[in-house]
């Protein structure tokens, strides 16, 4: 982050002298490195890919302006540069980290406007976009592939429409803003609102709305600083994944998609910092306002830090803010079942249904407890139910499970054997099959089954 900073500085306000711009490089690093909108990349594990992307995003963007620093001109040029080269491995291994690396080619056409002011001609522009094409494949090959992976996962727009979308986006963008200025009201999860509780007319979402296009307003009338608009465009862009055009999963925001977008707020303290070099007074209250909200930050990630604790620290912190939401006491019963509070998680299962009688996985979780504890004839009645609905191989293996523990075992076979038509890679399946062969004395039919894991 110093680096890049360092390099981008340097860029705009060459003419500075060294120090100034280390140690406004040094501000928009710590700042970066202690913000607590970024305790969730770091702290969950599974969002670790945020930093390994993030690593390589950023050093693509090194490499680029080192390829720009050695004044390429042509494609040829282009192709044979090793800046050039490393610049486009680092966007690959950062795309193969995390699909939303697929914005740097649009951030890097936004780099060659400004600063890099690379756009002189018609000529020097079709050489600028020629030599993003690579970066352009990659990224529309790993959009394709990211948007068939989550198909099944992604909201239609008959559920959410795009009136709707629009102004929870024009939210997300407002409160992203907020939450690196004011990081009192971070929470790791924030629920998409009801589609028919979003209108214009409400003020979160028309405050929102005039709030962007005041916006707007400011950069046109103060278009010759060409650095708010670059930064401006820059978060739009980082954002553009995630704001919710293609609705994935229960959040219209988290923390975490602020990783790399949090650049175009921190961006200009180190610019503040150049700007009052030779205003001493100025210069004064900036550091201290710099240094209270490092020290705020510091508090705040400490606190966020023992949020992430564990899964029932979240989800108690969740539960605490949101108590009216099913996934919380589901996800916090998957915490204590782990845990071996098995009475606990029952509760919690049973929250759950109770707010959403159609949410089949709190049945087969809280079938699946009830199994742990002996409670069979329970663990029936929730399966039962939930196969009246869907019928996965992992619901008919627990059911097959329940059926052996109640002395079933032909039921039980059954089932084992409608999941393994299902899914005849399911191993579990197979093997509970098995045991429920030999259980009935049915060795050698057994060892067929057996057979078939090999």
């Amino acid at each position: 982050m110093f680096i890049l900073s360092y390099l981008i500085l340097n860029i705009k306000t060459h003419n500075l002298k060294d120090k100034d711009i280390i140690i406004a490089s040094a501000i928009i690093s710590i700042i970066f490195g202690i913000h607590p909108i970024h305790v969730e990349s770091v702290a969950w594990i599974s969002e670790r890919k945020d930093l390994l992307y993030s690593f390589f995003y950023l050093l693509s963007v090194i490499f680029y302006i080192l390829y720009y620093r050695s004044h390429g001109g042509n494609i040829s040029f282009a192709l044979s540069n090793r800046w050039y080269i490393l610049s486009f491995i680092s966007f690959l291994f950062s795309i193969l980290s995390k699909p939303m690396a697929v914005t740097l080619p649009l951030v890097l056409l936004l780099m060659d406007w400004y600063p890099l002011r690379r756009f002189r001609g018609t000529k020097n522009g079709i050489f600028i976009f020629f030599e993003k094409i690579p970066f352009f494949l990659f990224s529309l090959l790993s959009g394709i592939l990211t948007i068939m992976a989550q198909e099944g996962a992604i909201t239609g727009y008959n559920l959410i429409p795009i009136y709707t979308r629009l102004l929870v986006i024009s939210k997300a963008l407002v409160d992203y803003a907020l939450n690196i200025f004011f990081p009192f009201d971070l929470t790791p999860l924030y629920l998409y609102p009801e589609p028919w509780n979003v209108s214009i007319l409400k003020f979160e979402y028309l405050i929102s709305l005039i709030s962007l296009m005041i916006i707007v307003v400011f950069l046109i009338f103060l278009r010759k600083y060409k650095i708010l608009i670059t930064l401006f465009v820059y978060y739009l862009i980082s954002l553009a994944p995630v704001l919710g055009i293609l609705q994935v999963g229960v959040q219209y925001m988290a923390d975490r998609y602020m990783y790399l977008p949090s650049l175009a707020f921190l961006i200009p303290l180190g610019l503040l910092w150049l700007f009052m070099e030779k205003k001493p007074i100025l210069k004064r209250g900036f550091v201290s306002i710099i240094v209270l909200f490092s020290l705020i930050s510091l508090i705040k990630t400490y606190n966020q830090i023992h949020i992430w604790q564990d899964g029932i620290s979240l989800w108690n912190h969740i539960l605490e803010r949101l108590p009216g939401v099913y996934i919380g006491y589901k996800n916090r019963g998957d915490a204590l079942r782990l845990k071996g509070d098995y009475q606990s998680a029952i509760d919690d299962y049973s929250r759950a249904i109770y707010i959403n009688r159609f949410y089949l996985e709190a049945y087969y979780a809280r079938s699946n407890t009830y199994v742990k504890i002996g409670r069979y004839k329970e663990a029936l009645k929730d399966i039962d139910y939930v196969l009246e609905f869907m019928k996965k191989p992992e619901y008919l293996n627990t059911r097959g499970v329940i059926y052996a523990g109640l002395g079933d075992f032909e039921r039980a076979i059954d089932d084992y054997k409608e999941a393994l038509r299902i899914d005849p890679g399911f191993y579990p399946a197979r093997k509970n099959y098995a045991i429920a062969l030999i259980k009935i004395g049915r060795d050698d039919e057994a060892r067929r089954v057996l057979k078939g894991i090999q």
